[in-house]
């Protein structure tokens, strides 16, 4: 019987561990690349969005701001168009009702007096004769500051008087003017203008 004895040494198995553990760490390194660039990516994208949005903001502030100070532009020019209408039409009432005053007979009261409007004044006058009425309706019509006078109604009243009670009647009259702005500022100046010059006299002496 023969006995076969190999004296050749086995060849070693190659050790692949190695590669494969750089095959695994070129792996990981390109996948951890690959993140970085793609996080890097989206960050710029990112910024570039929000520069953009800022540039709309901006742009969007930039249009509101305009679009207000025209507005309030346009605002303030209405207010003043409408002041600017208001002077042309409003009524000094204190020197128009002290000249109305003074032209009452000696036994004539305002008894009422409303504006209807800026340029339009009712009002109630008692007085103690019908010549008294149309004395003072005439009066009226002669002033500056009047357009148009009208009486609208006239009632009677009556009124005790004397040591003896005599009932005597009395003539309430119901007046409708349209007064002229311009001609009533003239006479506020006027008026303005006479108190200046009594303080004046008042202070020389």
């Amino acid at each position: 019987m023969m006995v076969d004895i190999n004296f050749l040494e086995e060849k070693e198995k190659p050790n692949i561990a190695p590669y494969l553990l750089i095959a695994v760490g070129v792996l990981v390194l390109g996948l951890a690349l690959l993140f970085i660039t793609f996080e890097k990516n989206s960050l710029i994208a990112e910024d570039n969005q929000i520069q953009e949005d800022i540039v709309q903001i901006k742009d969007q502030q930039t249009l509101l701001t305009r679009d207000t100070l025209t507005d309030v532009q346009k605002s303030r020019n209405e207010l003043k168009d409408t002041v600017s209408e208001l002077n042309q039409v409003l009524i000094p009432s204190v020197p128009v009702l002290k000249d109305m005053i003074s032209l009452l007979p000696e036994r004539g009261f305002f008894l009422e007096y409303q504006f209807q409007k800026p340029n339009v004044l009712t009002m109630q006058v008692r007085f103690d004769g019908m010549q008294d009425v149309a004395s003072y309706t005439n009066a009226l019509t002669t002033k500056s500051y009047t357009e148009d006078v009208q009486v609208t109604t006239i009632d009677t009243t009556a009124v005790e008087e004397g040591d003896y009670f005599e009932t005597l009647p009395r003539y309430v009259a119901e007046f409708e003017m349209l007064l002229n702005p311009v001609a009533s500022r003239a006479l506020l100046q006027v008026e303005e203008e006479t108190d200046v010059e009594e303080e004046a006299d008042e202070g020389e002496n």
